[in-house]
């Protein structure tokens, strides 16, 4: 990996140590900048925030050790891994540093091969930390999202759903809820195979994830051929104008199905709860309930339509 993307921040009240210093490490390809005491070095790592910082101990005003304490209890600079330099060589002092968040030791005078194999060293796990951090954060959003639709799933829906609820119950807020089911979807897969049974769900999916424009919108696959729709904040004016759009725009697709009795077309059932959720009548439980109740509704109605709980 080359190190020219690296930057390093070299913090040292002597002259010298940082024009011996800078001079190695832009040699070898990093770009450094410089601070010649703890303050100055405080704020360059959180404006230009360096991949590595090499940091004396023994400087006027603020030392080292009270340096990387203060850059670690900052958010923008905590995680830049610290190099102590210092003539101390006694384990008083290394045990310190480490206690004060440093990663590793050199003690001067530097031996040129030391420094760069120390620095290149703490630069790849940084590197491979973050790879790590990142990747982590993808697995956790894996767990929320459908592995075909790649749109949120039952899982995050319950969670979602509940917290929605605690906030619009402080707020004194309202809640809408569409259960939406394909119409006659078995008969699509029995006919048009599964691999285009997938290929509707992805379509239909980002319709439903369309549906909603505001942020705490959420669409969700509730399990096959069901998703639902979480609107906190409408009530059933609003609620009834999303299903209308989602009307049209399944229309529009034109998703063909030769085996609806319906229509020549997909198209789908969707059931509306609404309701004030500061009225202590209700609770997620019921809410969901009368969602459900109301596409069964639709469903055993004639199906392609939509159905309004009659319990608000």
């Amino acid at each position: 990996m080359s190190n020219k993307n690296n930057t390093i921040l070299i913090i040292d009240d002597s002259k010298t140590n940082i024009g011996t210093l800078s001079a190695v490490l832009e040699l070898h390809g990093f770009k450094t900048i410089t601070a010649r005491s703890g303050k100055m070095g405080i704020q360059r790592a959180i404006y230009a925030k360096p991949d590595l910082i090499l940091l004396d101990i023994m400087m006027p005003g603020l030392d080292g050790f009270e340096t990387c304490c203060l850059l670690k209890a900052d958010d923008g600079a905590k995680n830049i891994p610290v190099i102590f330099m210092t003539a101390l060589a006694d384990m008083e002092s290394k045990l310190q540093a480490f206690d004060a968040g440093g990663v590793d030791y050199i003690t001067k005078p530097f031996e040129e091969a030391e420094v760069l194999a120390r620095v290149k060293t703490h630069l790849t796990i940084g590197r491979l930390q973050q790879e790590l951090e990142a990747r982590n954060r993808e697995l956790a959003a894996l767990v929320h999202i459908d592995g075909l639709t790649r749109i949120a799933n039952r899982r995050h829906f319950d969670r979602y759903i509940n917290q929605e609820w605690k906030k619009m119950r402080r707020e004194k807020g309202c809640m809408a809820l569409i259960f939406i089911d394909i119409d006659y979807f078995k008969q699509y897969n029995d006919y048009y195979g599964h691999q285009a049974g997938d290929e509707c769900l992805k379509q239909v999916a980002r319709l439903f994830d369309n549906a909603g424009q505001r942020p705490a919108d959420l669409a969700a696959r509730y399990g096959g051929e069901e998703f639902v729709i979480l609107l906190p904040n409408t009530d059933n004016t609003g609620a009834k104008h999303i299903a209308k759009s989602i009307q049209t725009s399944l229309q529009e697709l034109q998703i063909p199905h030769a085996r609806s009795t319906v229509s020549s077309r997909l198209t789908c059932s969707m059931g509306i709860a609404w309701c004030k959720v500061s009225d202590q009548v209700f609770s997620v439980e019921i809410f969901i309930g009368m969602a459900d109740a109301a596409l069964y509704r639709a469903k055993t109605q004639g199906r392609n339509k939509f159905i309004i709980s009659d319990k608000n």
